[in-house]
């Protein structure tokens, strides 16, 4: 409720007034009041309303262009919020998605098991990144191939934390080696592929559809060490706070499911989802090679072996079973509290 105290002078005219004069002077205040609003509001309605205006023309003009385009922009534009959202305050995001302020996510699975351990009540419902996304990555000039190579080596990193910290440290001990074998250089700008390029570090972490793509692009050889053969992370996908789950189970199951169809579509013309990526954000166009590029490095990490045999945003219990036996093994108190993997998955919003 809004309260509003009158300033002194008018608390000092009614004080002074009668009964009577009180009676007439309250429904003069009363309608200059709501003059005042109103007159305030008119250009916060007016905007609104040429917003939603725009909004249907622009769905009419994409609906001629069929279902694919417009499931495509509709779930692009949630995910670019989504994903924006994520990478500035992913922790903070969990949170909001566990006490109910966001009704589901696109949030990092190494980022769920602290979360569900320390209390908050979430699920991861739908894989949207069947092969983990973060890799380590170099340019082929620098020799490095395999986990082994990265020995005294220098790697650029965004900061000791995250997914890309744990992927890291995942690849280091299948060569039998700890961050301490190697020089570790932190980019807190998320610089590290300027690093590799100029020859600052040797290797770097970044995300499988970003930062090698770019190098590729602007003429470099990448080479990727992945550490999806090492330990099946699991890459981000879909979560829903319980509270949701279980007071909006059918709007659940409902985004799941369009969310899927889209990226079916997508994958089955990714020049089609393209288009529709750009008229949903036309300030991508000037780089329509690239965006593309982009595109199609992010199509390979939604499909596995398990979503060949099981379908877009299959769960593996086993994959999530062996990330915490993993996550328990590393420095800290990044898992402070036993968890299970039924307290963090749940099927059944996916599709039957």
């Amino acid at each position: 409720m809004l309260t509003i105290s009158p300033s002194a002078r008018v608390a000092q005219v009614l004080a002074e007034a009668g009964d009577d004069e009180r009676h007439a002077i309250g429904p003069v205040l009363y309608r200059q009041t709501v003059r005042s609003v109103v007159a305030m509001g008119l250009p916060s309605i007016a905007s609104f309303l040429l917003l939603t205006l725009y909004d249907l023309i622009d769905i009419f003009w994409l609906a001629k262009l069929g279902e694919a385009p417009v499931a495509a922009v509709t779930i692009f534009g949630a995910f670019l919020w989504v994903v924006t959202f994520q990478n500035q305050i992913d922790p903070d995001l969990v949170r909001l998605v566990g006490v109910g302020s966001v009704d589901l996510a696109l949030a990092d699975g190494t980022s769920l098991v602290p979360a569900v351990s320390q209390g908050i009540p979430v699920r991861y419902v739908a894989t949207i990144y069947a092969r983990f996304p973060n890799v380590v990555f170099a340019d082929a000039a620098a020799g490095i191939t395999t986990a082994a190579d990265l020995e005294d080596r220098r790697i650029g990193i965004p900061g000791r934390f995250g997914s890309g910290w744990i992927m890291l440290q995942a690849i280091l001990g299948s060569a039998g080696l700890t961050p301490e074998d190697a020089t570790i250089i932190e980019y807190p700008d998320f610089g590290q592929l300027v690093g590799v390029q100029q020859g600052a570090v040797d290797a770097a972490t970044g995300f499988v559809n970003n930062e090698p793509v770019r190098l590729e692009l602007e003429g470099g050889d990448p080479v990727l060490i992945r550490v999806d053969d090492i330990v099946p992370l699991p890459g981000n996908g879909l979560i829903v706070g319980e509270s949701t789950a279980a007071g909006k189970p059918g709007a659940v199951r409902a985004f799941i499911a369009a969310t899927l169809r889209a990226m079916e579509d997508i994958i089955a013309d990714p020049e089609a989802g393209l288009e529709a990526a750009l008229v949903a954000v036309p300030e991508l166009a000037p780089e329509r090679d690239a965006q593309l590029a982009v595109l199609e490095a992010t199509i390979e990490t939604w499909e596995s072996p398990l979503t060949d045999r099981e379908g877009l945003g299959a769960i593996d219990p086993a994959d999530w079973a062996a990330t915490i036996d993993y996550l328990g093994t590393l420095d800290g108190d990044l898992v402070p509290n036993p968890v299970t993997v039924d307290q963090l998955i749940s099927t059944e919003f996916l599709p039957q």
